[in-house]
């Protein structure tokens, strides 16, 4: 059912469309720029059960497409309340993720903040550590055979004191 803004004779704001066919159902939540004809999807469940957020053929369980590429807008976030507010999880459009802030530091791709609590890195045998395909130089590991952090450094593995 459409829903209209206070002036009936204006073009529906937003629109509640059901939809179906072999393989191809679907519930979908579509709004209109002020003035336009054209539609955009806001979310769609598609028959399969996958989720899209500003996605209208949403390929994942949950498919979600952020609004624009800059440190300023969110394509996520998930929020704590018994945290004050603050950003449990949040992914930003150009691609930061951060966990326990609203406010990640622009020059990490990773931003993980707290006071209580620290970073676990993998923690595996030398066997296991050694059975890593092609390991990137930077990859961190914790070998639980040597009680040691190690870095991946210039093609061999190196311990961190």
């Amino acid at each position: 059912f459409p829903s209209h803004d206070t002036d009936d004779t204006a073009i529906p704001s937003w629109l509640w469309r059901f939809g179906g066919g072999v393989g191809a159902d679907f519930f979908d939540v579509s709004r209109s720029p002020a003035g336009s004809i054209s539609m955009t999807s806001l979310f769609r469940l598609n028959g399969v059960g996958n989720l899209g957020i500003n996605q209208s053929a949403p390929a994942a369980r949950l498919h979600v497409v952020g609004s624009g590429a800059s440190s300023s807008t969110w394509t996520a976030q998930f929020h704590n309340s018994a945290t004050g507010g603050n950003n449990a999880l949040t992914i930003r459009d150009d691609g930061i993720v951060a966990l326990g802030t609203n406010a990640p530091n622009a020059s990490a791709a990773l931003d993980v903040t707290s006071t209580t609590r620290g970073v676990l890195f993998p923690r595996m045998t030398t066997t296991q550590r050694n059975a890593i395909a092609t390991p990137a130089d930077g990859l961190v590991i914790y070998n639980s055979t040597d009680n040691k952090l190690q870095v991946r450094a210039g093609g061999a593995w190196v311990d961190l004191h």
